[in-house]
């Protein structure tokens, strides 16, 4: 299910980890990877779920993407690797990064 609000759309990185909400309490309901990844290390399949993704975001055309950055690190390299391919010249890719302090999301602007 996308969740979007002028051309935005909020994603967790991994499903599973732990219940992830939007600073505005809307629960985050789409991710790239599923809860369970057999093996960490399987690089080239991480690269292929992201190309698929990537593939149907071209055609939303969105001003924004929220990357909730959950999960393992190779599943965000994976994915960075491949977002860089995109040139997606008019989608700005935020990442937010959970700030256990405060219990909100911090945004990050890629790159």
């Amino acid at each position: 299910m996308h969740t979007f609000d002028m051309n935005e759309l909020h994603v967790g990185l991994c499903d599973g980890r732990h219940p992830i909400v939007q600073n505005d309490g809307t629960p985050v309901t789409e991710f790239i990877f599923a809860a369970e990844v057999e093996d960490p290390l399987d690089f080239a399949s991480f690269r292929h779920v992201v190309t698929k993704r990537n593939n149907r975001w071209k055609l939303l055309e969105l001003e924004t993407l929220y990357l909730y950055v959950t999960g393992l690190t190779p599943l965000l390299t994976g994915f960075l690797k491949e977002w860089v391919k995109l040139e997606l010249v008019k989608t700005q890719l935020v990442l937010m990064h959970y700030n256990r302090e405060t219990e909100i999301y911090i945004e990050e602007v890629w790159p």
